[in-house]
């Protein structure tokens, strides 16, 4: 997916799947509400390791280059990669 020289197109394909990113790729409400969240889990019940896996998946085949990713959890500043 994107060899040597196509770095532009590469850019705007990422622009284009972060852009059009919805509220439910990213994270789900808390089955009980805002509470539960608060006071049990984070604030939010995120789905984003979901997302990017689906669209790794999807690409999968086409993947010309190695990548890495990283997360951060916000709440402890760790870092994920």
């Amino acid at each position: 997916m994107f060899p040597v020289g196509e770095e532009v197109a590469a850019f705007h394909s990422m622009i284009e799947l972060w852009g059009n990113i919805v509220q439910e790729n990213i994270y789900d409400d808390w089955e009980y509400g805002i509470a539960q969240g608060v006071f049990m889990k984070g604030l939010f019940n995120m789905t984003v390791e979901s997302f990017v896996k689906s669209v790794i998946a999807d690409n999968y085949e086409k993947l010309e280059r190695q990548f890495s990713l990283g997360l951060v959890d916000a709440n402890t500043g760790l870092f994920f990669g």
